[in-house]
């Protein structure tokens, strides 16, 4: 007599897991959105961070909220270099490629170019820099003027007090005992730097200028002579700058920046040459 037995035969596409006594697969502890970092590559298993995480939610979560608190996603974050090199930095930041990519409003300095280039500067803040410095230099030329001019008011203020009538005299005689020795060179001097108004100096050539018209050595005024030259001494000069290349150069190019000195210079020795004129 046959048994009737009920088929015990495990369909292969069942999706039933299997039992701890039966020895089929262990049916999963973990729920479909649990985080295993052993399941990650090898390179990112043993990582620390990663061990603190339970789900793929709470990994997310975190990508998350560290975007949001470094207010912008990993890759447009700038990277420092941990050899100290900040090239990439300044050019994230907006340097131009190259020194010569710089532009400013007039021509700059190649050093200045260098410099920016060098420090990182990009090119809005290179702009802003050079444009300071150039405004920085405009207000010390300004106040130097503007001290130059108070000193020599100072000093003819002086010299007027100390000499009150006889100012017009003592000065005549200072300037032509100072140009009897002086050379065309130690003239412009004294003009540029204002030491001609100098009251230390020019008491000193007012004493000479007295000590020669005693001896009767003091050119200029009665002999004839103008201004401390006489009109050999005053073609030599002439002489003597037309040898001068750069002289030359500066007199007969109007857009020479000493052009306007050399003119004058011609000027006044041809005076000394023909006092007559």
């Amino acid at each position: 007599m046959e048994e009737n037995a009920t088929s015990t035969t495990t369909n292969p596409e069942s999706s039933t897991p299997g039992t701890i006594l039966g020895g089929g697969d262990l049916p999963s502890t973990e729920s479909s959105g649990s985080f295993n970092p052993d399941t990650l590559p090898v390179e990112l298993r043993n990582e620390p961070s990663l061990r603190n995480f339970k789900s793929w939610d709470d990994l997310a979560k975190s990508y998350v909220h560290a975007t949001k608190k470094l207010g912008a996603p990993s890759e447009e974050l700038v990277r420092v270099a941990s050899n100290g090199d900040l090239g990439e930095v300044y050019d994230r930041l907006g340097r131009p490629k190259t020194a010569a990519e710089y532009k400013f409003d007039g021509e700059a300095p190649e050093e200045f170019k260098q410099f920016a280039h060098e420090t990182g500067l990009s090119q809005d803040q290179a702009s802003k820099f050079y444009d300071y410095l150039g405004n920085l230099g405009r207000e010390s030329n300004d106040k130097a003027m503007k001290a130059y001019e108070q000193e020599q008011l100072q000093y003819q203020g002086q010299l007027n007090q100390e000499w009150g009538d006889d100012y017009k005299k003592n000065a005549e005689l200072s300037r032509r005992a100072f140009l009897q020795f002086a050379d065309s060179d130690t003239v412009k001097f004294m003009e540029e730097t204002g030491m001609g108004n100098h009251p230390g100096m020019t008491k000193m050539f007012a004493r000479i200028g007295q000590f020669l018209t005693e001896d009767n050595r003091l050119v200029g005024g009665q002999d004839g002579l103008v201004g401390g030259m006489s009109p050999a001494t005053a073609e030599s000069k002439i002489a003597e700058r037309k040898s001068d290349p750069e002289f030359m150069k500066a007199y007969i190019n109007g857009e020479h920046p000493d052009h306007a000195n050399a003119v004058k210079e011609f000027q006044n020795l041809f005076n000394y040459l023909h006092p007559e004129n």
